[in-house]
C-alpha cells in the first residue's frame, strides 16, 4: 500500500512518440530518474489522455501521424489548465524554423534527436521546479486575496455594526446645521447633541486620533455614556470626567478623544465651552466674530485622572447668536505648498456665508479649491448651532 502511494506521489510525465523503440528507451530513462510515464502513439491520443490524466509534464515528438507534435502542443493550451504544463518539443530537425515554431505553439524546451539524455534529465528537473514554484506562488496570492476578501467582508460587517450602534433615538439635531465629510466609512468624528431634563442643551463635537475603523471603535462608548448621563441631568464636568475614565481604560495608548462641549441654557441666556483638543470655537453675531474658545484642557482618555480643568469660557448669548465647533480636519487642510487653510480661512469663510444667508455646504468646494483639488487627508466635520 505504501508503495503505491509513493509511486502515485512522483510526478507523471505524458510522452507522445508513435516510435516503439523510443517509447521503451524515454519510458525507461524516466522511470530511472523518478517519473511516473503515461504514453501516447500519437498526438490525438496524447490530448485524451491529458484530459484524463492530468500529467505535470509533456514531452512531444515533433513528428507524428494523426497529429504532430506542434499541433498537439497547440491543442493542449487550450484544454483547461494547458497553459500550466510545461511541454517539452523532441525533433530531428535543428533548423531556426523549427525552433521558433516550437516557441510559438507553446513549448517551454526544444531538445534535438538523439537526445541527450543528461541534457533531458535537467531540462525536466528545471521545469518541474519552475512549474511548483509558480504553483506556490498562485496558491500563496490565492490565500492572500482570500484573506483580503475575508478581512474586507469581515471589516463592512464592523463597519455596519459601528455605524449602528453610534446612531441614537436620543439625538436632537434642533437648532443644528451639520456638515460631516468622512475619509472611510466609518468616521473618527462624533457630534452628539441633547438636552438635559431641565431644558439646558448638550452638545459634544470629538475628534478622535486618525481616521477609519480604529478610530471609531470609541464612538459608541463615548454616546452611550454622553446620553445616559445627560437624561439623568449630569453637569458637563461629570459626563467629561466619566468619558475620560472610560477612554482611559479602554482604548490602547495613542488613541484619544479631542472634544469641545457646549453647554447651553437659552433661558438664562448663558453659554459655557471646553475645549479639549479641537481648535477654537467661535462665537459669531450677525456676521462677526465675537468670541472664540482655544483649548485649554486635556483631550480625553490619556491621563487617568482628569487634572484640575481651567474654567469653561463663559459667553452672554443672544437669541439669533451662532456657535461654530469643526475639526482639525477643516483648518489643517493644506494647499500644494502646505499652507493650511486654517483658523483665519475657516472665520473668513463664516463670516462671508453668514452675511449672503449661505450654508456650510458650500465649505466642500472653499477646501477642494484650496488643496488644488488634492485628496481628502482627514474626516471633515463642522457644527453650526442657533443660539
Amino acid at each position: 500500500m505504501m508503495e503505491a502511494e509513493h509511486a502515485l506521489a512522483l510526478p507523471l510525465v505524458l510522452v507522445a512518440e508513435d516510435d516503439p523503440v523510443m517509447q521503451v528507451a524515454i519510458g525507461r530513462f524516466l522511470q530511472k530518474n523518478g517519473y511516473r510515464v503515461e504514453m501516447a502513439d500519437h498526438g490525438a491520443m496524447a490530448v485524451e489522455k491529458f484530459r484524463r490524466e492530468r500529467p505535470e509534464l509533456v514531452l512531444l515528438d515533433a513528428s507524428m501521424p494523426v497529429l504532430d507534435g506542434f499541433a498537439t502542443c497547440e491543442q493542449l493550451r487550450r484544454e483547461e489548465g494547458g497553459d500550466a504544463v510545461p511541454v517539452i518539443i523532441v525533433t530531428g530537425r535543428e533548423d531556426d524554423a523549427a525552433v521558433e515554431q516550437a516557441f510559438q505553439v507553446g513549448a517551454l524546451e526544444f531538445i534535438s534527436k538523439p537526445i541527450r539524455w543528461s541534457v533531458l534529465r535537467q531540462r525536466l528537473k528545471l521545469l518541474l521546479r519552475a512549474k511548483r514554484l509558480e504553483e506556490e506562488r498562485a496558491r500563496a496570492l490565492q490565500e492572500v486575496q482570500s484573506s483580503h476578501d475575508r478581512l474586507a467582508y469581515e471589516r463592512r460587517i464592523v463597519e455596519k455594526i459601528i455605524v449602528r450602534m453610534r446612531r441614537s433615538s436620543r439625538f436632537d439635531r434642533q437648532d443644528l446645521r451639520l456638515l460631516m465629510a468622512p475619509v472611510e466609512r466609518t468616521a473618527g468624528d462624533l457630534v452628539l447633541s441633547m438636552k438635559r431634563p431641565d431644558g439646558v442643551a448638550h452638545l459634544l463635537v470629538g475628534d478622535f486620533t486618525g481616521h477609519g475603523l480604529p478610530a471609531a471603535l470609541g464612538g459608541p462608548v463615548v454616546a452611550d455614556l454622553f446620553y445616559d448621563l445627560t437624561e439623568r441631568g449630569a453637569s458637563p464636568q461629570e459626563i467629561l470626567v466619566e468619558i475620560n475614565r472610560k477612554l482611559y481604560e479602554k482604548l490602547p495608548t495613542g488613541l484619544f478623544l479631542a472634544v469641545a462641549f457646549l453647554c447651553l441654557d437659552r433661558q438664562a441666556g448663558r453659554c459655557q465651552v471646553w475645549n479639549g483638543g479641537l481648535p477654537e470655537v467661535l462665537w459669531f453675531r450677525d456676521a462677526g466674530c465675537i468670541g472664540r474658545c482655544v483649548t485649554t484642557n486635556v483631550p480625553l482618555g490619556i491621563i487617568e485622572e482628569r487634572p484640575p480643568e481651567e474654567a469653561p469660557c463663559v459667553w452672554e448669548v443672544q437669541s439669533g447668536d451662532r456657535l461654530f465647533l469643526f475639526t482639525d480636519g477643516v483648518v489643517e487642510t493644506t494647499d500644494p505648498d502646505g499652507r493650511m487653510f486654517g483658523l483665519e480661512g475657516m472665520e473668513g469663510f463664516l463670516s462671508g456665508i453668514l452675511s449672503r444667508g449661505e450654508g456650510l455646504a458650500k465649505l466642500h468646494e472653499v477646501l477642494h479649491d484650496h488643496s488644488c483639488h488634492g485628496p481628502q487627508g482627514d474626516d471633515l466635520t463642522v457644527v453650526d448651532l442657533v443660539v
